[in-house]
């Protein structure tokens, strides 16, 4: 049983994010089994939600929960750009790591776009529902140009879009960094300097803490894929 882990920088440029998230993703293909794909949305068109196309991207929602779903719903977007795509690779992991530069104390703009369209993964009716991304891990990285410059309030926006999509959020630990890793580059390219001790761990450097917590995202979906092999099989047995 292999784990594929999806590293998407969802900065508009190239530069930290796409650094500490290949750091990331070298520290979870050192788990076993462990498979890695980087995705960045530098220059890449992602338009804003219409909020048009509802029966579009919303079918039935017992075509998913019998079996019979396709994956077409994003594909059926008014806007023909590369969030389909994104979007596609997303369904296709089993864990996924953003990592997300601050602007303005929050998300970019391109981010929050991709996770407007991903509401046509999601299917309800009633008190049904089925979403395309449940059960995957999710990890979260911010990347501030300040020491307190809302790092914090950019890993719980990624943290609640993981669990509105009803994801498996994980943090870096439990005390210090619940939602994940907040890192300081008051330059372009400069994340790897970004030195600092966290309480029960090292003095490490940013990629160093960036590794660490991919092996951890990376440990994580292996065992919740585990668990969802082992109730399948149950459920066969039964």
């Amino acid at each position: 049983m292999g784990i594929k882990l999806l590293g998407l920088a969802a900065s508009p440029r190239h530069g930290n994010c796409e650094l500490i998230i290949k750091e990331a993703l070298e520290g979870a293909a050192e788990s076993k089994g462990v498979s890695t794909t980087f995705l960045t949305i530098a220059h890449k068109r992602v338009d804003p939600c219409l909020g048009v196309c509802h029966r579009r991207c919303h079918p039935p929602v017992e075509d998913y929960l019998c079996g019979r779903g396709e994956r077409r719903g994003w594909f059926q977007c008014v806007h023909k750009d590369d969030a389909p795509s994104i979007i596609e690779a997303i369904a296709q992991a089993d864990a996924i790591i953003i990592a997300s530069p601050v602007f303005f104390g929050q998300i970019p703009a391109q981010l929050k776009s991709l996770i407007d369209r991903c509401n046509s993964v999601n299917y309800f009716q009633g008190e049904e529902s089925f979403s395309w991304f449940r059960y995957k891990v999710g990890g979260a990285i911010a990347i501030g140009g300040a020491r307190h410059g809302g790092q914090e309030e950019t890993l719980r926006q990624i943290v609640h879009f993981y669990m509105s999509m009803q994801m498996i959020p994980v943090g870096f630990a439990e005390r210090e960094a619940p939602y994940g890793l907040a890192f300081l580059a008051e330059q372009r390219r400069k994340v790897e300097r970004d030195t600092w001790l966290d309480w029960g761990f090292r003095q490490a450097s940013a990629p160093e803490y960036a590794r660490l917590f991919g092996r951890k995202v990376a440990e994580v979906a292996t065992i919740v894929q585990r668990g969802l092999s082992a109730s399948a099989n149950f459920e066969t047995v039964r």
